[in-house]
């Protein structure tokens, strides 16, 4: 749920709060009733899809951590390569040059890294064991840089379930918005002897207004 979404959704809730407090005059077989009644169903929606929501975010959160932590095990592993190939140079000339570590450090870049580090590395797997690196080393090396694309593919999925959780609210906010504009006419006449109730009423219906980076739609501010 964006800011726009939200303010949207409390203001629901005020209203529902204002006829919960005068539900004596809101019988559910009357005409303002049975659209309370839908209002009230409208906001059980949202109220379940902000549920949804939170997991989606935490979902999103935990993809970042695995993330983080294959990139840094990746690149860890790469350095070590790295290091080994400047000292194997002396050896092998120019060896240093197919294991070095560019600026570019994205997570794309370190997967295409390790791919090609794992290319090299098969052919002069001989002089880097006698180096005494890990004999596994390869096969260690294949698994992070498998670890981090699926990471990455992973955290991509929980991208797009946050950013449809979020379209999915706007389908009910446009229902909501309908509801309280049928009401509006009907509580103002309801109340338009109490001076309390109006301003009851004009308190619950406010709905402050957005900044223009603030996730609201292209169209004018609904009352």
């Amino acid at each position: 749920m964006n800011l726009y979404q939200r303010r949207r959704y409390e203001m629901f809730l005020r209203v529902q709060e204002f006829i919960l407090a005068r539900i004596s005059g809101f019988p559910a077989a009357s005409f303002a009733g049975a659209i309370f009644v839908g209002l009230q169903a409208t906001i059980a929606a949202i109220a379940g899809l902000s549920g949804e929501q939170l997991s989606n975010i935490g979902g999103k959160g935990m993809a970042h951590d695995i993330r983080d932590a294959a990139r840094d095990k990746l690149y860890v592993m790469l350095q070590d390569i790295s290091g080994y190939a400047r000292s194997l140079s002396f050896v092998v000339n120019g060896l240093e040059n197919k294991f070095r570590i560019g600026d570019n450090r994205s997570d794309q870049s370190l997967i295409a890294l390790g791919r090609a580090f794992i290319k090299d590395a098969l052919i002069y797997k001989a002089q880097f064991l006698e180096a005494k690196l890990d004999e596994d080393f390869i096969e260690k090396l294949i698994a992070a840089t498998d670890a981090l694309e699926q990471a990455v593919a992973q955290l991509g999925s929980a991208e797009q379930a946050k950013i449809g959780s979020t379209a999915s609210f706007a389908p009910h906010i446009t229902a909501g918005m309908i509801a309280c504009r049928r009401l509006d006419p009907i509580i103002k006449r309801m109340y338009r002897n109490s001076a309390a109730d109006k301003a009851a009423w004009t308190s619950a219906r406010h709905v402050e207004r957005s900044a223009p980076n603030e996730d609201e739609p292209n169209q004018p501010n609904q009352q």
